[in-house]
């Protein structure tokens, strides 16, 4: 038997639910489960793609390539995902999954890095998973 991704999130998330002491409460909400984006695979060509790419192009690691990845007759792996249709339907697989947002790590506004935040904002179909910024505090 050979787990999904999707499977371990859900068994991950019911297990965090049974596990968390329940403080009483006015209302009774669910846990928010989300998924936290280092968004390293969304710039064709850059330093932290080219990393990615890099460190799963061998064999033994293909199996962990996202969806939208490439791999060639050759062995060479590509990752176009800087599109708004692969934001899309990683919104929807994250819902299906059900994940209640997406963390997304603060970045410069015209760092390659943000695209991900960038494409997740235009996105017509976010309703139903929301977000938040992680942000380091530098002085």
């Amino acid at each position: 038997m050979q787990a999904t991704r999707r499977g371990l999130l859900r068994g991950a998330a019911g297990l965090l639910a049974a596990a968390l002491p329940r403080a009483p409460r006015a209302h009774s909400a669910p846990i928010a489960v989300g998924a936290i984006r280092w968004d390293a695979w969304q710039a064709p060509g850059s330093v932290p793609t080219e990393a990615v790419i890099r460190a799963l192009s061998p064999p033994a690691w293909r199996h962990r390539l996202p969806f939208f990845a490439d791999v060639a007759p050759d062995g060479r792996v590509s990752l176009d995902c800087g599109t708004q249709a692969v934001m899309d339907t990683e919104i929807a697989l994250a819902r299906q999954a059900g994940l209640s947002f997406f963390g997304f790590l603060g970045y410069p506004r015209d760092s390659t890095m943000s695209l991900g935040l960038r494409l997740y904002l235009a996105s017509a179909r976010r309703d139903g998973l929301r977000f938040c910024l992680l942000c380091e505090a530098v002085h």
